[in-house]
């Protein structure tokens, strides 16, 4: 898993997303990338 998604997934845990919210953000990224 690429450090990125990671470090973005702590971000997003910090936050304190909704899952629901973090699973489409990182899907976006996905594409994005």
């Amino acid at each position: 898993m690429p450090t990125t998604l990671v470090s973005l997934f702590l971000v997003g845990a910090k936050r304190k997303f909704n899952l629901s919210e973090l699973l489409l953000y990182l899907y976006v990224l996905v594409i994005v990338l």
